[in-house]
C-alpha cells in the first residue's frame, strides 16, 4: 500500500451542478455522446476481463484499448498508450497493486480518466474508500452483464453512475471523509497468514502464544478496516493482496 494519507480530490469542481440519480442509458444519454469513447479494463481474473470486453463490443462508439491484469500493468501501459482512455473499468482487490492505489494514481496523473469500480467486494467501508479517493460509480461483477453498459454511458455522458448500490447519498458523504491506507500491524498479518491456513482460533493462539479472545479481537479489527467480516471473504482478500504467505 502506499504510504501517508490519501489526499481528497476538489469535488466542486468535478460535480456538476445537474447531477440526478439514474434510470438508465436513455436516448438522451446516448446522445449526449459525439466521440468515441476509450476504455481501459483492468482485473487479474481473465474471465471477468473476458466478460467486461464482451459486453463493450456489443455497444455502439465504446471501443477497449487497454487490457491489464493490475493497477501497475495499467499504469505501465497508460505511459505508453497514444490514446488515453476516458472510463477505466476497475478491480478493486489485485495483487502487485490494488484498486484503491490505482485510483490514487489516475487521480493525481491522469485526472480526466473516470474510474468505475467492478467488484465483489460490497461493503461499506470498500465503497467509501473508493468514492473519496475519486471513483465515478460502483457495481458489483454479479451485476456486469446488465449493468456495466447502462454505467459506462452515464459516466460517459454525466460523468457519474449513480444506482440502487451506490445512490446520491453515499458520494456525498463520501467526499467529506478523509481515507487512510488500510495498514495492518505485523501480529494482524500473521493472523491473516493462519487463517488461510485454515486453523481455528485456539490454534492461532497456540501459535502466536495469545489467549483465543485475543485472536478473536484481532480478528474483529482486521475485518473492520477491510469492511469484510467472512472469513471466506477475508481469505480472498489475504490472496489477492498477497497476504496468505506464512510469514
Amino acid at each position: 500500500m502506499i504510504e501517508g494519507h490519501y489526499s481528497l480530490l476538489n469535488w466542486s469542481e468535478i460535480y456538476p451542478n445537474n447531477m440526478h440519480n439514474v434510470v438508465g442509458p436513455t436516448r438522451s444519454v446516448q446522445s449526449l455522446i459525439s466521440d468515441t469513447v476509450y476504455v481501459a479494463v483492468v482485473d487479474d481474473n481473465k474471465i471477468y476481463r473476458y466478460i467486461a470486453k464482451n459486453k463493450i463490443s456489443e455497444m455502439s462508439g465504446v471501443i477497449v484499448i487497454i487490457e491489464a491484469d493490475n493497477g501497475e500493468d495499467l499504469i505501465s501501459k497508460l505511459k505508453v498508450s497514444p490514446i488515453v482512455p476516458q472510463i477505466c473499468i476497475l478491480d478493486l482487490f489485485m495483487p502487485v497493486m490494488n484498486g484503491y492505489e490505482t485510483i490514487k494514481i489516475l487521480s493525481e496523473e491522469w485526472p480526466l480518466i473516470r474510474t468505475l469500480v467492478v467488484s465483489q467486494f460490497c461493503q461499506s467501508y470498500a465503497i467509501e474508500n473508493m468514492l473519496s479517493l475519486g471513483a465515478r460509480g460502483f457495481i458489483s461483477k454479479e451485476d456486469m452483464l446488465h449493468c456495466l453498459p447502462e454505467a459506462v454511458l452515464e459516466i460517459a455522458a454525466n460523468g457519474f453512475y449513480y444506482s440502487s448500490l451506490v445512490g446520491r447519498d453515499l458520494f456525498d458523504g463520501a467526499k467529506k471523509k478523509k481515507i487512510a491506507p488500510i495498514q495492518f500491524t505485523n501480529v494482524e498479518k500473521e493472523i491473516i497468514s493462519l487463517l488461510c491456513q485454515d486453523l481455528q482460533y485456539n490454534e492461532i493462539a497456540s501459535r502466536l502464544f495469545k489467549s483465543p479472545r485475543t485472536i478473536e479481537k484481532h480478528k474483529q479489527n482486521i475485518s473492520h478496516k477491510i469492511g469484510i467480516s467472512s472469513r471466506e471473504g477475508l481469505i480472498l482478500f489475504a490472496i489477492k493482496n498477497e497476504l496468505s504467505s506464512p510469514i
